[in-house]
């Protein structure tokens, strides 16, 4: 599900790349292509370790040193952690909906992960869609690692609205074919080894960049290992390139080795070399991490207070729209009332004079005023606004239950909302908590939403009682 356009997640918002050894920031009109402020900071020693954010404090500190001295305004950021950190894993399933999809890969992925789900934060994206079988890409991240570098950006005043790793923002800039390709980015720390396939992420790898030996053979292998991919080239990108690299390259793999002249209006060749990564990811769609389209390693935390505020923008639109309607109809109603009871009184002093046709007609429109003020005030009385019924849930919600979707019709009174349980006590108690609320009636909850334990993706319908109008007689025009 994507956000509405008026929602935080379709903000602009300026790229900030973290490594080791510094920290890069780059912002792009992406409508004119044009870098509008690009600047990085060195980091020291001890800061991030083995990929690990071990001083958040001293990081925050730096990020505000590199917003202030290049007087950054951007508050809204998109942040990419280093390749060593994430797991990368292109998975087949069979052609199963979106919501089986997430339910099977927190059984598959423990594949591959080297720890528990539960202490990952993971995202997923479908690749490739046939009659029998799908192709989904997970990247997947442990939470701690993730924590250090997001909480480190909201110490220093910033608002994360997407996080993704090297190799996605590579692949993003570079795969402008369908071909088969092998995709080598050398960074300042790392070397990223990515085969993509009809523009998707096969596989990926990541090397230390100081031995190119070490490279090659991971190359080789990955080629091997994937040689129902048919790679036609290779891409080489990043910093430190030669020519004479690019022809070991190229006796080493077999197969044409290419450079990566990526352009971008305001750097120079070696400066676009140097901020690739983020000046990609300014072209990434910042979808939440919800949407099955794109992935985004944004922490729960930070989506879910997002949405509370897209939420409360939403029930504030829909309040302000309904009373603009209210008062505007009931202004158009006052002014002909009055219009028309002057014609009223004109008609009876004139009654004498026999000109009852015209006080005829003017009955009828005075009758018709009456009728068009009872349908507004019955109108006015079945409003119910949005933030009634979103209060109402919030004081029903327990334990571990967390909505992220409502739905009213406003004909019926039945009320659609989705979220997502912790466990299958909490999804019971949260029902029986619905239930206890003399408003609501009519709880429905699928028998299939229990079939789960943990982690319980539900749909809950419902009846709100307030939609029913009272009767009140509306005061009517008399002549």
């Amino acid at each position: 599900m994507k956000l509405p356009n008026f929602s935080l997640f379709k903000r602009t918002f300026i790229s900030v790349v973290m490594s080791p050894r510094q920290i890069k920031a780059i912002k792009v009109n992406t409508k004119t292509g044009k870098v509008i402020k690009f600047a990085q900071i060195e980091l020291p020693v001890g800061v991030i370790v083995n990929y690990r954010v071990k001083e958040k404090e001293l990081l925050a500190k730096y990020l505000r040193e590199l917003w202030d001295k290049n007087k950054i305004r951007d508050k809204y950021v998109g942040v990419v952690v280093p390749e060593f950190s994430t797991f990368t894993k292109s998975l087949e399933l069979p052609n199963i909906t979106d919501v089986e999809i997430a339910e099977a890969l927190s059984f598959r992925m423990q594949e591959f992960l080297p720890t528990n789900v539960e202490d990952v934060v993971f995202d997923w994206k479908i690749s490739k869609r046939e009659k029998e079988k799908a192709r989904v890409l997970v990247v997947a991240i442990l939470k701690d690692v993730l924590f250090g570098y997001i909480d480190a950006v909201g110490a220093a005043g910033l608002s994360p609205l997407v996080v993704e790793t090297p190799s996605m923002s590579i692949q993003r800039i570079i795969d402008k074919d369908p071909s088969g390709k092998m995709i080598l980015y050398m960074g300042p720390s790392e070397a990223i080894l990515v085969i993509t396939a009809e523009q998707e992420i096969v596989a990926s790898s990541v090397i230390n960049s100081d031995n190119i030996n070490s490279i090659v053979t991971t190359a080789r292998q990955m080629l091997a290992h994937y040689s129902a991919v048919t790679v036609e080239k290779v891409m080489v990108s990043g910093v430190g390139l030669t020519q004479d690299l690019i022809q070991f390259l190229n006796y080493n793999l077999g197969r044409p080795v290419q450079f990566a002249d990526v352009k971008a209006a305001g750097l120079l060749p070696g400066q676009v070399q140097d901020y690739l990564v983020g000046l990609s990811l300014q072209y990434k769609d910042p979808a939440e991490p919800a949407s099955e389209t794109t992935i985004n390693l944004l922490p729960p935390s930070w989506a879910d207070y997002y949405k509370t505020q897209s939420t409360g923008i939403r029930a504030w639109t829909l309040t302000l729209i309904a009373s603009i309607i209210v008062w505007s109809t009931f202004l158009f109603v006052t002014i002909v009332f009055m219009v028309l009871r002057l014609q009223a009184q004109s008609l009876e002093s004139s009654a004498a004079d026999g000109k009852t046709g015209e006080l005829n007609i003017a009955v009828t429109r005075v009758n018709e005023v009456n009728a068009l003020a009872e349908n507004v005030i019955k109108y006015n009385q079945s409003l119910v606004p949005p933030q009634a019924i979103i209060n109402l849930l919030s004081d029903a919600k327990t334990e571990g239950i967390s909505l992220n979707y409502y739905k009213v019709n406003y004909e019926t009174g039945e009320v659609i909302i989705r979220g997502l349980a912790a466990t299958r006590s909490n999804l019971l108690a949260f029902k029986n908590s619905v239930e206890a609320l003399e408003k609501l009636s009519a709880v429905h909850l699928p028998v299939t939403s229990l079939v789960e334990e943990t982690n319980i993706s539900f749909e809950m319908s419902l009846s709100y009682s307030d939609f029913v109008a009272k009767n009140r007689a509306p005061v009517k025009l008399k002549i």
